[in-house]
């Protein structure tokens, strides 16, 4: 079996966590670009970026198409953490 990448392991944690969310996953067609994963719940759209040589991005603005991310994170679980607080208003050290 292949290893994950940081991404992936993000979309599998997020899938397993909230059930009713969308999560979405686009891959760059060059593998050093930039991997985007769209999360959609009921009340919050987000857009988590990741290049691995750049880290993690967070962007809750829906019209920011094309502009870099709001927020900047250097772990899979600071990522987690923070969209758990967006999606939820909780932050789970747990993921």
């Amino acid at each position: 079996m292949e290893k994950m990448n940081d991404i992936e392991i993000i979309e599998r944690d997020l899938r397993r966590r909230f059930p009713g969310a969308t999560v979405t996953v686009d891959a760059p067609a060059d593998p050093a670009g930039t991997w985007y994963v769209d999360v959609r719940d009921d009340d919050q759209a987000l857009t988590i970026q990741w290049r691995r040589d750049r880290g993690f991005g967070v962007s809750a603005t829906s019209d920011a198409y094309g502009e870099g991310a709001e927020e900047i994170y250097s772990t899979i679980a600071q990522v987690e953490n923070r969209v758990a607080e967006l999606l939820h208003g909780t932050y789970d050290y747990e993921m």
